[in-house]
């Protein structure tokens, strides 16, 4: 074969001068459209199925009426010698530096 059979071929230099029948492996459908649709949905009804395991495993909480905040302990009286807070707040020293800004990634 003369060295420049291949530059009038449609083939690249090595390749074969006829061309193989097309598998239908799993592997070689990667391209495959239907097999990105496929995907596609598995990955969405997995997300859809973890959404409602995680709905049934959270806790949930009931509201009640009352807005006082506390947790269920006894409630505070006053003895009345609690005694009283005052005075003045004051800020000795230098002011404190502004903190850098910091880029967001």
């Amino acid at each position: 074969m003369p060295a420049w059979a291949h530059a009038s071929s449609a083939s690249p230099p090595g390749a074969p001068d006829t061309p193989t029948a097309p598998t239908r492996l799993p592997a070689a459908a990667i391209g495959n459209l239907y097999s990105w649709r496929a995907t596609f949905w598995l990955i969405a009804l997995l997300g859809v199925g973890a959404a409602i395991v995680l709905w049934f495993l959270i806790p949930k909480t009931t509201t009640t009426d009352d807005d006082t905040g506390s947790t269920g302990g006894t409630e505070y009286k006053s003895k009345g010698d609690e005694g009283t807070i005052s005075g003045t707040v004051a800020y000795a020293g230098p002011a404190p530096e502004a903190p850098v800004p910091r880029a967001k990634f």
